[in-house]
């Protein structure tokens, strides 16, 4: 089982907050004010992108590294002014797997195509899976969790940008979406992809190399698209509104959760600039 110490769960931390707090204002005003001042600082989100397939018998394990890693907060020995860095995943189901025997139902040629432009831009021999990409900056091998970990670590210094959800809403079977770039941009406007996902599944596999096996994935893909932006020099804060149609049923009453990720990515390099997520 993969274990690493330097990462806590948001939800656990949460709940550990109120104590730690408490402690820290009997001992002190000053440090009371820290804490405070502390609490108010929000992680910085970092892009975590699996890509997997169902039909792949090395990919179960990256998979779990993934469902440990999504949505938890992680030391962060780079940028300094944040409380943290925060692991936003996203599983990214390939489809080059189905022919040998199993068809995994989240693939698309969306991800496949996406983690091709990855192999070229780390100058990759081919794809293969598990594969993570980190904030769109390095690649490692999806089931080693320590190296994931040092990854995110590593990344870059956060960016001046920010991306901002501001409201969602379901209508005529699309995800009518209004968001804002705030802060000051590179020298060319960063590309802007929205994925919509369920939040968990698991499929009983019957053929292929995992046959006979019980497979659960967290935050999976279901669409990815790249929106257009509207820019106004003159109001570079100005709303932007996008219509995500939806690739599932949105009435049925076991329909699991879900969530909106929109992140900001710069298009030569593909470092993720930004990234928000939200419930929907």
């Amino acid at each position: 089982m993969f274990v690493n110490t330097m990462f806590v769960n948001t939800a656990n931390t949460m709940k550990l907050l109120p104590l730690v707090a408490v402690l820290l204002t009997a001992s002190s005003p000053r440090a009371s004010a820290q804490t405070a001042t502390a609490v108010q600082k929000p992680p910085r989100l970092v892009l975590v992108e699996l890509f997997t397939s169902e039909g792949c018998s090395s990919c179960p394990p990256a998979d779990d590294v993934l469902r440990r890693l999504h949505n938890s907060r992680v030391d962060s020995r780079v940028d300094a002014n944040t409380q943290g860095l925060q692991i936003v995943g996203l599983s990214e189901h390939v489809t080059y797997w189905n022919r040998l025997g199993w068809a995994d139902r989240f693939s698309t040629s969306t991800f496949t195509d996406r983690q091709s432009d990855y192999a070229e831009r780390f100058h990759l021999s081919s794809v293969y899976t598990p594969q993570m990409i980190v904030n769109g900056e390095r690649e490692v091998l999806g089931s080693d969790g320590d190296a994931v970990l040092k990854a995110v670590r590593q990344v870059a210094p956060a960016s001046s940008l920010t991306i901002r959800i501001l409201s969602t809403k379901i209508a005529d079977k699309k995800l009518e979406v209004a968001w804002q770039i705030v802060g000051s941009q590179p020298g060319h406007m960063p590309d802007i992809f929205a994925a919509l996902t369920d939040d968990s599944a698991t499929t009983q596999v019957r053929h292929g190399e995992n046959a006979g096996h019980s497979l659960t994935h967290v935050s999976i893909a279901r669409s990815l698209v790249q929106l257009d932006v509207q820019h106004d020099a003159a109001a570079p804060a100005a709303p932007n509104t996008a219509h995500l149609l939806l690739p599932f049923d949105e009435t049925g009453a076991s329909s699991p959760a879900r969530h909106l990720i929109l992140f900001a990515q710069e298009p030569h390099s593909g470092r993720v600039l930004a990234v928000e997520s939200r419930a929907f």
